[in-house]
């Protein structure tokens, strides 16, 4: 190989770090605070590892330029731990104080090593005996100068193990495992790097390989957000890396043995050729699974071969009932039938209009997941609802073209939850739920078994846990009724007193409520008749007589009613027949007053769902009402018709009207014009038993009168349904 080629071998190092310095700058790391830093180390690196190409420089470069190269390099591989340094107290937030002092320290032990240079200064340090060794000017430079790259390495290695023992989260506690871990191959790349052969740039290269690979992890972590857990991709490496080892190990055997063994020895190579391909592909599956189990025993002990059924797990009836329980107990037995270190179960309801969330139910392992709002067009929730196969891997959302219209915010979400593998939880063809796993302890990718599997459980898992959810909400309607049915039955017992209490205060009271006028009325005619009293004076005292009868007469109204009131038997009546039966009960009385009743129906009126004698009776009240307090020879309107979704009973008359001052008056049968004084004019109780009736159903009742021209009262009624009338 010439000194060209290598030349161009060797520039791939340096070309490394600035193209990676270059990423970090153009994608802005997550955390922006230490991109100068990290920038400086890669620069640092690129630096250092372009002094390499001194080497190779040949006559086109001078001794004395490849030396002094050379020898800037090792200061830079020195200051490169310094740089990393700083960018590990600033990625902690270490404390200032803190930093400086380490920092400090670290830049001394540089600063000491560059004084102490024998290459750079004149002076020469006498040899000392130490430990009864001769110490010379030079080891002590070595000493100083190796100390100066370790110090600052170790220290930052130091600070982000503290961290991670403290951090209390996991996915912080794995970021700060692979930045850990950068540091480690930057401290066994450096390590190589420090043995120095005059001459013999081979350790520096493969110093500078290894940086080069930390390097690549350092950016790799510091431009994602999320990153797989550490364990299992080093579980799954080490699988990859053992299969790798076998794989090599039988091929150079089978070459070996097939070149130097069976060709020598045969007439026919190519047949010879054919059964060792033959022979050596039949060993390699069968050293290769071996060599799986075990690396499976040795991951991961506990991992069991069989698979039951969920129907087989012994909590499964005690569980049905909370979700929670249930939800635990499928992921406890997917993990330990598939080896899965991490697992959510989310449950799917509606959110928003137009959007679904998937709730989480359960999880196991260090993730906690939290809800997720897709669209209800999502290509992940549509394609969970319909696809035939069903399981969905995390590299399918970011690599296949039928997710490239995801959205940003709910392709991020699912990166958050980190997990490997998305099985869909149905009933039939409904999605109820979602089952999310992380990746297996031993870092195998899942295979065609474990996903058939995991469809057959999903399936199982999917209606028990619908039926959990049910289960669990049936239970809470029945503990709030059976607590709402306890507090009716107090309440019952309550009102059965209040009723017997009030039967008999109406049965002692009531027949004394008259007794007083009565008299007071017969002595006032007996005064009248024996000429005591003139007319007027004898008209007051009747005036206020009636006055003080009309509240004692509703009362006794009122009071018999209550006690006759009956339950309600409801069925669906047609307004139109109430009102035919109110306008035929009434004809008599309007015919002494010379009153015309008409009547008006809008065609095929609904329904109401009612008591069709109580709602004969309500009608009859505002009826007579309107006929009563009519005009001699004038007319009373009754108008049915359909207004929005209420049935409307319009009663119009064109009698004397209400005062403005006393519509506030019409649902108060019992109020006067004042403290102890009563109107002959107020209301009877037919308006209020009317409006009580219609409240009873559903409904209300409102009024509208223009004093001295009439009265329009409506009662407004909930349809029943379709049903209609002609």
């Amino acid at each position: 190989m010439t000194l060209t080629q290598q030349f161009l071998i060797v520039l791939i190092f340096p070309a490394g770090f600035l193209a990676m310095a270059a990423y970090s700058v153009w994608r802005r790391a997550y955390r922006p605070r230490i991109v100068p830093a990290w920038v400086l180390t890669l620069l640092t690196g690129a630096a250092w590892t372009s002094s390499l190409l001194s080497y190779y420089g040949g006559v086109a470069l001078s001794p004395a330029a490849a030396f002094t190269w050379q020898g800037l390099g090792r200061y830079l591989l020195s200051f490169m731990s310094l740089a990393l340094l700083l960018t590990t107290t600033r990625y902690l937030l270490t404390p200032r104080r803190e930093s400086r002092l380490v920092l400090g320290l670290s830049a001394a032990f540089w600063l000491i090593a560059l004084l102490l240079d024998p290459n750079l200064w004149p002076y020469e340090i006498g040899s000392v005996q130490l430990a009864g060794q001769v110490v010379t000017h030079f080891y002590l430079w070595s000493a100083v100068w190796v100390a100066g790259w370790l110090v600052a390495l170790l220290a930052a290695w130091l600070l982000t193990r503290r961290a991670y023992l403290n951090s209390p989260g996991a996915m912080h506690r794995n970021q700060l495992a692979y930045w850990e871990l950068m540091l480690l191959l930057f401290g066994a790349g450096g390590a190589v790097a420090l043995v120095q052969h005059p001459g013999q740039p081979i350790w520096q290269e493969v110093g500078a390989a290894v940086q080069l690979m930390a390097a690549w992890l350092g950016v790799y972590h510091l431009t994602h957000t999320s990153l797989p857990d550490l364990r299992v991709a080093l579980r799954r490496l080490t699988g990859r890396l053992a299969t790798a080892a076998v794989l090599f190990a039988l091929s150079v055997f089978a070459l070996w043995f097939l070149v130097l063994d069976v060709l020598p020895r045969t007439t026919e190579p190519l047949v010879a050729i054919v059964l060792g391909a033959a022979v050596f592909t039949l060993l390699f599956l069968v050293v290769n699974r071996l060599v799986r189990n075990l690396l499976l025993r040795l991951l991961l002990p506990s991992v069991t071969a069989g698979r039951p059924s969920l129907a087989e797990q012994p909590e499964i009836l005690a569980s049905l009932a909370d979700p929670l329980l249930l939800g635990e107990l499928v992921l406890r037995h997917v993990q330990a039938n598939l080896s899965v270190e991490d697992g959510q179960l989310f449950w799917l309801a509606e959110g928003d209009p137009g959007r679904v969330l998937l709730q989480p139910v359960a999880s196991i392992g260090s993730r906690a997941a939290d809800v997720l709002s897709f669209t209800a067009e999502s290509p992940f929730i549509d394609f969970l609802r319909r696809a035939p196969a069903g399981a969905l891997a995390q590299y399918d959302l970011d690599a296949l073209e039928l997710f490239a219209d995801l959205p940003e915010d709910e392709r991020e979400g699912l990166r958050r939850w980190q997990d490997e593998l998305y099985i869909p939880l149905r009933i039939d063809d409904q999605l109820v739920g979602l089952l999310g796993l992380g990746n297996k302890y031993n870092g195998l990718p899942y295979t065609n078994q474990d996903i058939d599997w995991l469809q057959a459980l999903g399936g199982q898992a999917g209606l028990l846990l619908w039926q959990s959810q049910q289960l669990a909400t049936l239970q809470q309607e029945h503990a709030q009724i059976n607590k709402e049915w306890v507090r009716l039955a107090y309440r019952n017992q309550q009102l059965e007193a209040l009723n017997e209490l009030h039967r008999q205060f109406t049965g002692l009271v009531t027949p004394d409520l008259r007794r007083p006028a009565i008299a007071l009325d017969n002595q006032l005619q007996q005064l009248r008749d024996d000429a005591v009293v003139d007319e007027q004076t004898w008209a007051q005292l009747s005036e206020q007589l009636a006055a003080l009868r009309l509240p004692l007469d509703n009362l006794v109204t009122l009071a018999a009613h209550l006690q006759d009131e009956q339950a309600m038997a409801f069925a669906p009546v047609h307004m139109i027949d109430v009102a035919r039966q109110v306008r035929r009960g009434l004809a008599t009385m309007a015919d002494a007053r010379k009153v015309t009743v008409n009547l008006d129906v809008a065609p095929r009126l609904p329904a109401v769902r009612g008591d069709e004698g109580r709602l004969v009776e309500a009608l009859r009240h505002v009826v007579h009402n309107a006929i009563k307090f009519n005009k001699i020879g004038g007319a009373v309107q009754i108008h049915c018709f359909l207004e929005g979704e209420e049935i409307c009973i319009a009663v119009s008359d064109k009698g004397v009207g209400i005062p403005p001052e006393r519509i506030d008056q019409v649902w108060t049968a019992f109020k006067g014009d004042g403290p102890g004084r009563y109107s002959n004019a107020a209301p009877s109780t037919g308006l209020l038993f009317a409006r009580y009736i219609v409240a009873a159903h559903g409904g209300r009742m409102t009024v509208a009168s223009e004093y001295g021209a009439g009265s329009t009262f409506t009662i407004f009624l909930p349809p029943a349904g379709n049903i209609a009338s002609d």
